[in-house]
C-alpha cells in the first residue's frame, strides 16, 4: 500500500498537475479571505469534466475581476453579474444564494476559518 500511496503521490504532488486542477484557484490568491472563498467555490464546481468546470471557474473568477473578497463584500451591487451563469446543477439563483451567505459571513469579519473551528 506505502508503494501505491508513494507512486500517487509523485504523480499528483507537481506543480504541473496544479494547472488541470482545481486547486489552482486557491493558488491564484495570497489572502486568507480570497484563498479560503477560491477554494469553498471551486469545491462546489469540482464535479464533471474537469475542463467544463474550469472554464467555468475561469469565468466566474473573470465576472469577480479575480477579486472574490471584494466582489461578496459588495455583492449586493454585484449580484446582476452572475444572471445567466449556470454549471450543470448550478443555476445563477443558486450561487446568488451561496454568495449571499458568504457576504453575510465576511460583512461580519468572519472568515469561513472561524465558521468552522466554532
Amino acid at each position: 500500500m506505502k508503494n501505491k500511496l508513494d507512486a500517487l503521490r509523485k504523480q499528483y504532488e507537481v506543480k504541473e498537475f496544479i494547472y488541470s486542477d482545481p486547486i489552482q484557484f486557491p493558488h491564484r490568491f495570497k489572502t486568507l479571505e480570497e484563498i479560503e472563498i477560491s477554494a469553498f467555490l471551486a469545491s462546489g464546481f469540482a464535479y464533471g469534466k474537469r475542463e467544463l468546470f474550469i472554464q467555468k471557474l475561469n469565468l466566474l473568477f473573470e465576472i469577480m475581476n479575480n477579486k472574490p473578497l471584494e466582489f461578496i463584500l459588495g455583492f449586493k451591487d454585484n449580484k446582476e453579474k452572475l444572471k445567466g451563469f449556470n454549471y450543470r446543477f448550478i443555476k445563477d439563483f443558486d450561487l446568488v444564494c451561496v454568495l449571499e451567505l458568504l457576504n453575510k459571513l465576511y460583512a461580519k469579519k468572519s472568515n469561513l476559518r472561524e465558521l468552522f473551528y466554532n
